[in-house]
């Protein structure tokens, strides 16, 4: 049996020291460069050009796990610009952007909290999923 062991060791002492252990108890491994902590992000922010309603909604409970409280009032409402500006965080941190940064693609986890089978979505069609799926409160 083997398994995958992802291991990220900080300096070149710990990295000397994994590797002999590694080569005296004949274990198989597999060194793999670290992707870099800085990646090429848009600097084009798509959310400053939309048009945010100031609607309050009460998400759904996937959507409320997926905001956070800290993107919630009191009474666990949201305003469409938290719910953009939580998606374009997440987008921007999974790399999901489409080509021309119109629009972004959907993983698994946004096609379940769309609820749909898409593959991507434009940024100004947002607001028509959230309108869809949250209970507006005003």
């Amino acid at each position: 049996m083997s398994h995958i062991v992802r291991i990220t060791p900080r300096t070149s002492t710990q990295i000397s020291t994994l590797t002999q252990f590694l080569e005296t108890n004949e274990i198989p491994y597999m060194i793999v460069p670290a992707s870099p902590a800085t990646t090429a992000i848009t600097d084009i922010d798509p959310i400053l050009y939309i048009d945010t309603p100031p609607t309050l909604y009460k998400p759904t409970p996937e959507f409320k796990l997926f905001l956070g409280p800290e993107n919630m009032t009191q009474k666990h409402y949201v305003v469409f610009k938290d719910v953009l500006h939580r998606m374009y965080i997440y987008v921007k941190t999974n790399r999901l952007f489409t080509y021309d940064q119109a629009g972004f693609r959907l993983d698994a986890t946004l096609q379940d909290l769309l609820n749909t089978r898409a593959s991507q979505i434009e940024w100004d069609d947002l607001i028509q999923h959230i309108d869809l799926l949250f209970t507006r409160v005003t």
